[in-house]
């Protein structure tokens, strides 16, 4: 159901790099809000799942590399807004992070989209020694100098039901009496990613509100620079990972939910 009088309603969202974790939870909500729906990845088929969370028609799933302009030029083609999900650990981080995402974001300026997000990380920084982060802040330079209006995302680290980052320490605790501790004091504060989702959905539903700026996107508690807005500039209330985590933590328990001894009154 579409929410009431959404400035998203009817129209042709594209979102690069749509087929993974993050692509399915956004898929929902921008369809939530009326939106028409355009994923584009090198594997479209990964998508699939997503196809029946829409009416006939709303969805198209279709191929695109993010080094090859044509490739991107099609499936910007038309679109009222772009979302670029396009992130890697691994590979040619420059291509894909660096220049891809300024390329990414100057075929959709001259495919007239009106609202650009770029969701990028917390930790961005152009004088890092790690390429992701390197990359990632590069990335974030080219999208603004490509479409100025665009709106950048710092997502702390993301999670929900079916992440790769939570279920695989449920896995190993079941798995092992107990597990070594590494960084005892660092700080941790994972983002629930229908939270993120909404970030990029508010950000596309008013980009003359949101344009042009940078917000770090994380829960209380999270370690950001403080420099920049963030979810309550959003208009939006964080989620807790203590909200969600004893339920969907059940699978994993030994005997899942029959394991815990019920209290006798």
């Amino acid at each position: 159901m579409a929410h009431k009088e959404s400035a998203l309603a009817g129209k042709i969202v594209t979102v690069i790099g749509g087929s993974g974790f993050v692509g399915r939870h956004l898929a929902q909500e921008l369809l939530a809000r009326g939106a028409r729906l355009r994923i584009a990845s090198r594997h479209p088929e990964r998508a699939f799942s997503i196809k029946p969370l829409a009416t006939l028609g709303n969805v198209q799933l279709v191929r695109c590399d993010v080094t090859r302009p044509a490739s991107l030029a099609a499936a910007v083609t038309g679109a009222d807004a772009v979302v670029n999900l396009v992130g890697a650990f691994s590979g040619d981080l420059d291509a894909l992070q660096g220049e891809g995402a300024g390329r990414i974001a100057a075929a959709a300026s001259a495919a007239g989209a009106s609202a650009f997000v770029q969701v990028s990380a917390i930790g961005a920084d152009a004088e890092s020694p790690a390429d992701y982060a390197r990359t990632k802040a590069e990335g974030e330079a080219a999208v603004l100098a490509a479409f100025p209006a665009a709106t950048i995302l710092r997502p702390s680290t993301l999670f929900g039901p079916d992440d790769n980052f939570m279920n695989m320490f449920a896995r190993l605790i079941a798995m092992f009496p107990a597990l070594p501790v590494f960084g005892p004091q660092a700080k941790l504060q994972p983002l629930f990613v229908d939270d993120a989702a909404e970030a990029v959905a508010v950000a596309l539903g008013d980009p003359g509100a949101h344009g042009g700026k940078i917000y770090e996107i994380g829960l209380a508690g999270s370690v950001t620079s403080g420099q920049y807005p963030g979810l309550k500039e959003l208009g939006i209330a964080p989620r807790p990972l203590g909200l969600f985590l004893d339920r969907w933590m059940t699978q994993y328990r030994k005997h899942g939910r029959f394991g815990a001894k019920a209290s006798v009154g």
